[in-house]
């Protein structure tokens, strides 16, 4: 059974990250450029 994928924003002084966690394993990092939706990716 697949666990949801958890959507959360990180505020930083120079602004707002999005990042989502799900799955196991090593971690992987992807970056896309804005106004592109992550969402289009996966």
């Amino acid at each position: 059974m697949n666990k949801p994928i958890k959507r959360a924003f990180l505020d930083t002084e120079d602004g707002q990250i999005l990042y989502r966690i799900g799955g196991e394993g090593e971690p992987l990092l992807l970056l896309h450029m804005n106004p592109r939706s992550s969402g289009i990716d996966f």
